[in-house]
């Protein structure tokens, strides 16, 4: 009843992969997963993490009132980081850095033929709940728009926040 049968006896993952990708896929190809992972410090660099960035550098929302109990997926918190001046010209530098990481330094096809599972951006910041998520956010945005398989993943939002 089966479509396709896939002898696995002698294959790696990476030649199982490629060969589901040509089975599954409309091009015949996958692309490499990209988790952008929001994080906080405080709670330790994600292990998995391929490039970390720092975003402490940024005015903090958790010194608003306002904005103190919400995250970076809140839209007010989100506008607050995105509209300081420093952002407009990180955000400028880190897509232009992270479109050349993905076609040169990282070496998309590379990484799938050593069988890596994703290239994870780490972005963190003192807690992982407002600068870090609202980068991420804005990163993973461009990503997807760039046709990349970016997904956003906010490690600590559910951390007490205990800046």
């Amino acid at each position: 009843r089966a479509d396709y049968i896939i002898n696995t006896q002698n294959l790696t993952l990476a030649q199982l992969h490629k060969k589901l990708c040509r089975l599954f896929t409309e091009t015949g190809e996958a692309k490499l997963p990209i988790n952008v992972v929001a994080f906080g410090y405080k709670y330790g660099i994600p292990i998995d993490a391929d490039l970390v960035l720092d975003v402490r550098f940024l005015p903090n929302p958790y010194y608003i009132e306002e904005l103190k109990d919400l995250s970076g997926l809140d839209q007010p918190v989100y506008d607050f980081v995105m509209q300081q001046p420093d952002t407009a010209e990180y955000m400028r530098l880190l897509t232009a850095f992270i479109a050349s990481a993905i076609n040169a330094v990282m070496g998309v096809i590379l990484a799938w033929e050593e069988g890596k599972p994703a290239l994870t951006v780490a972005v963190g910041c003192t807690g992982g709940r407002h600068r870090s998520i609202s980068v991420a956010r804005a990163l993973t945005d461009h990503l997807l728009e760039c046709g990349q398989n970016a997904r956003l993943v906010c490690r600590d939002l559910a951390r007490v926040n205990e800046q």
